[in-house]
């Protein structure tokens, strides 16, 4: 993706979302589906410097979960918890990516 389009470049998520293309596709369609995806479905603002769609994504998800689940909402924000903590991978990989299996919540003894 970096020689087609450099200032996108390449992101760590990538992998997670050409390999199953790979696995359908022959390279060339594999490529092409990838830049409709970049494009078409914006996915490209995901992978480009300062992440504007990824940023988009976690505003748009955390008042999901502001106006769905205000108790967890409240909650998350005493406890300092982002969304970018345990969400960003899942939006960079297409929900590919496992939740994150250590995050750690301080609780009381007993």
């Amino acid at each position: 993706m970096g020689r087609y389009d450099p200032e996108c470049g390449y992101c760590q998520g990538l992998p997670f979302i050409v390999a199953p293309l790979l696995l359908v596709s022959p390279d060339e369609e594999a490529f092409c589906q990838l830049v409709r995806l970049m494009h078409s479905y914006d996915l490209r603002a995901h992978f480009l410097p300062e992440m504007p769609g990824l940023q988009l994504r976690l505003f748009q998800f955390d008042r999901l979960i502001e106006e769905m689940l205000p108790v967890l909402h409240t909650h998350f924000l005493r406890q300092g918890v982002k969304s970018s903590m345990y969400c960003s991978q899942w939006f960079l990989t297409l929900f590919a990516y496992r939740c994150v299996p250590y995050l750690h919540f301080d609780r009381p003894p007993g």
